[in-house]
């Protein structure tokens, strides 16, 4: 999974979902943070099962935010 997420998604997402009017620098800030969020939690859920309860997404999330792991960035 890459952390690479596009301005233009971002801004596209804005607008189709929120009806916000984001400026090109605001989309580019959040495609960086956006695309770091989506990283971590594709990496969190490959540690869980399909049978897994829901909640422990959410006690793996919450760990995951007390001893964060180091940023992969793949090519």
């Amino acid at each position: 999974m890459s952390d690479k997420v596009s301005a233009e998604l971002i801004r596209r997402q804005a607008v189709e979902l929120q009806g916000m009017d984001l400026t090109e620098a605001r989309c580019a800030e959040l495609a960086t943070e956006v695309g770091g969020y989506n990283l971590r939690v594709s990496d969190a859920a490959r540690d869980l099962e399909f049978d897994n309860e829901p909640a422990e997404f959410a006690k793996l999330l919450r760990a995951l935010r007390r001893d964060p792991p180091a940023v992969r960035r793949d090519g």
